[in-house]
């Protein structure tokens, strides 16, 4: 049975909350009917990256993360009232990632922020949240979710098919058939962001531009893939704080972006070694797939076709919302999202809290 199901997602970029609206009945049948987006102010990106800070300081009971939660459900509430009005139709459930602050899976902890409850008010619906606690109860990694949503929207392609989406960490889904895989392969735009930011140049490196300019230092690369967490077998997942600007330093701009946007163009190369198949093609999503010059390096690396998620009709920005949509109607249908060769739980999980 088919169900109306919004999703929200905002993520490390900490730039925006994404919205999805679905009519989908959790397994193969997914029709994409709506996106919206909500760009955050200034004083919305103050509130988040001091609330990450916080995190990042072990105060995780501080006011600013509680302010963010309340904040997350007072943007997303508009974003899920224009998808209803988009469509005309009513909505059975929201899919609330909420926004992730601290994901330390060696600690067997991960904190993400918005409070549910609220955001069920607001919209007058129910909302399924907490995605990641279920599976790390189970000895899961909670990360990453959506490689099952890759799943679905591959179903009717043949052959093994990555999926690699690029935000502020990059992570992959292989997709054979019933087969599934997923784990994290390294840093994604996080750190070119952060260098922009540092340098006053903007939020991010608009067309790749400034990395385009540069020289890339491979020896500075090889130096990064000898890190210990690219030999780790998958499933494994990164927090986007787990890798910084150290290597780069010293160098000008514009050869350490182009440093860092190899960085992380290699990094999902080098994850091919951890399959024991080759894919057909490797489809791109996420921010990543705006920045010509990380594309043009992924394309130059993989031994496949290379592809953009929008040659295939897929959005580039809301795909992580709409697998929340999805898994929000798993969670009701009593379908797991993670598997132990996706993010290491022991036994598939249905993953999710409800409210409303």
């Amino acid at each position: 049975m088919q169900m109306i199901a919004a999703g929200l997602m905002s993520g490390t970029s900490l730039d925006g909350i994404d919205a999805a609206l679905l009519a989908t009945d959790g397994d193969k049948d997914v029709r994409v009917l709506a996106h919206a987006s909500h760009q955050f102010a200034q004083h919305e990106q103050d509130i988040h990256r001091q609330a990450v800070q916080a995190a990042l300081n072990g105060d995780i009971n501080s006011e600013v993360i509680a302010e963010c939660g309340r904040i997350q459900a007072l943007l997303s509430a508009p974003l899920v009232q224009q998808l209803a009005a988009i469509s005309g139709k009513p909505i059975d459930v929201v899919g609330f990632h909420g926004q992730t602050l601290l994901h330390e899976p060696e600690q067997a902890f991960t904190l993400q922020v918005g409070d549910a409850a609220l955001l069920s008010q607001l919209v007058n619906s129910q909302v399924v949240h907490d995605f990641r606690s279920a599976d790390m109860n189970a000895g899961g990694q909670g990360a990453p979710l959506v490689p099952i949503y890759h799943q679905a929207l591959l179903s009717k392609q043949e052959g093994p098919q990555l999926v690699v989406n690029i935000g502020g960490v990059a992570n992959l889904s292989l997709v054979d058939g019933e087969r599934l895989v997923g784990f994290d392969t390294g840093p994604g735009n996080g750190l070119m962001d952060q260098l922009m930011m540092h340098h006053g140049r903007g939020a991010f490196d608009k067309d790749g531009a400034v990395a385009a300019s540069g020289q890339v230092r491979m020896d500075i690369v090889t130096s990064f893939l000898d890190h210990a967490y690219f030999d780790l077998p998958p499933p494994k997942s990164l927090d986007r704080y787990d890798f910084d600007l150290g290597l780069i330093r010293g160098l000008s701009l514009e050869d350490a972006m182009a440093t860092l946007c190899a960085m992380t163009a290699y990094a999902v190369a080098d994850g091919l070694r951890h399959l024991d198949v080759q894919p057909n093609a490797c489809i791109i999503a996420g921010g990543g797939r705006h920045n010509p010059t990380l594309m043009g390096m992924i394309r130059d690396l993989m031994p496949c076709r290379v592809k953009a998620a929008d040659e295939l009709g897929w959005s580039v920005d809301g795909l992580e919302a709409e697998a929340f949509a999805y898994l929000a109607v798993r969670f009701l249908r009593k379908l797991p999202a993670t598997f132990p060769a996706t993010t290491g739980c022991v036994y598939p999980v249905v993953a999710g809290e409800l409210v409303g």
